[in-house]
């Protein structure tokens, strides 16, 4: 029982994360209301080579770039979401240099 309830835990947390993915993917398009060209070569880009560097710091300054518009923009729940996840892709990314300092230091 207590693994059919773990394993149902790492399921929800699996989506969970692919849904966190797809919106940190969709939301800075949608708030730069880009041509519908421009947007879907870019999901194609970002989907196709994630986690290389290169596409991944081009996608954090499209949020860079989003939340600068959302700021200047109306204030709607596209605005207010990306406040939301820009703040969380900002700890995330302040983490990571953290945590790869940290590692550096240790040895």
């Amino acid at each position: 029982m207590k693994n059919a309830f773990l394993q149902g835990k790492n399921i929800v947390v699996t989506i969970l994360f692919y849904l966190f993915s797809y919106i940190a993917t969709f939301l800075p398009l949608i708030v730069l209301d880009f041509p519908f060209w421009l947007t879907l070569i870019i999901i194609v880009i970002v989907t196709s080579f994630a986690g290389f560097l290169p596409v991944d710091l081009a996608l954090l300054g499209l949020w860079v770039w989003a939340f600068i518009v959302a700021l200047n923009g109306p204030q709607d729940i596209f605005a207010i979401l990306t406040y939301i996840f820009f703040g969380i892709k900002v700890l995330l990314f302040l983490i990571s240099i953290v945590s790869e300092l940290m590692s550096k230091k240790e040895t």
